[in-house]
């Protein structure tokens, strides 16, 4: 039985508004190449219980993120993706040593302070993922916030939006490296963690059934839209959602933490 407040206790509602959140978070993908995968994280986060929620998570979002890397995959920049497994692999063996499973006000909060980041850097500090250095770094940081918060695609795209990269090339690339990102997810949580905690997944197999054609139908719709807009539109609409949506999930942190 899913714990969950008494007007949301129904699990065909948990159906419907995941399915829902799916669609709408991989259309918001398939454009921006972004903003979905938190918009979902915050979704499931509220509705279903942490572990639950990041096992969903990585699997919608990896199939989210391959698929678009697949639709996209000629402008996928090679140098970038090896590199960033490098940061990957460290940071993926750095959290099974340590063994950190979050509370979901912690998820929240940090969902919700990640479009910020940019803001607590240096005007300086600009990173090129073209650098091998920093694409490494930047697979490491990512993938760590992932493990941590379950989506870590605001931190990712700021390593991207100061980057000399089409909106085609970011989409594409981003879209592969971050893909890798859940599925190190999907490692810890739908595997690792059982040998951690007592506590057993509750949703049933099938519900990944439903997530595929989702997945592609909001990917492929979403990758037209991202075919008729310029980059400088692309920019400008990608920072003011990944903010909007930040502040709403840290208020909502905020107020779970306190409740």
């Amino acid at each position: 039985q899913l714990s969950l407040p008494v007007f949301m206790d129904s699990f065909m509602f948990v159906i419907i508004t995941v399915c829902l959140a799916v669609l709408g978070t991989s259309f918001i993908s398939g454009v921006f190449g972004m903003a979905g995968g938190i918009i979902l994280m915050g979704v499931l986060s509220i509705l279903l219980p942490v572990r639950d929620a990041f096992v969903i998570h990585g699997a919608a979002q990896l199939l989210s993120n391959i698929s678009r890397a697949w639709m996209t995959r000629q402008h996928i920049i090679w140098s970038i993706v090896a590199w960033f497994l490098i940061g990957w692999a460290l940071a993926l063996l750095g959290f099974y040593l340590i063994s950190y499973f979050p509370e979901k006000a912690v998820v929240l909060i940090a969902l919700g302070l990640m479009p910020w980041i940019g803001f607590a850097l240096p005007d300086s500090f600009q990173p090129n993922i073209r650098s091998p250095v920093m694409a490494a770094l930047c697979g490491f940081l990512v993938t760590t916030f992932q493990m941590f918060a379950g989506a870590s695609g605001p931190l990712l795209d700021y390593f991207y939006l100061t980057s000399n990269m089409t909106r085609h090339e970011i989409v594409s690339t981003k879209a592969f490296t971050q893909g890798v990102g859940h599925f190190a997810k999907l490692i810890y949580y739908g595997i690792i963690v059982s040998t951690l905690v007592e506590t057993e997944l509750t949703f049933p197999f099938w519900w990944f059934l439903l997530l595929l054609p989702l997945v592609l139908l909001g990917t492929s719709t979403g990758k037209v839209l991202l075919d008729r807009m310029s980059d400088q539109h692309f920019m400008n609409i990608a920072r003011w959602l990944t903010r909007s949506v930040g502040v709403l999930l840290a208020m909502n942190g905020i107020y779970l933490l306190f409740a």
